[in-house]
């Protein structure tokens, strides 16, 4: 689990997909959808997540540690 903490999200899929399941439950219910269409209309950028999520990436990583480890 270091390694993650460590790395974040950029670890990789084994926990970059519990963490957008994880966003997509708590955050926001649309933004898997969202990113989806950004990523292939070319607008992604990683403001959406303050957009979508009220915080950017780097914020949301470490609520999501911190939920995670209880």
């Amino acid at each position: 689990m270091d390694r993650f903490r460590q790395e974040g999200y950029l670890a990789g899929y084994t926990i970059a997909a519990p963490f957008l399941f994880w966003l997509e439950l708590r955050k926001d219910p649309g933004l898997i959808v969202a990113l989806s269409h950004a990523l292939r209309d070319g607008s992604y950028s990683p403001g959406i997540f303050t957009e979508r999520c009220g915080a950017p990436l780097d914020a949301l990583w470490r609520e999501f540690i911190l939920q995670s480890a209880q």
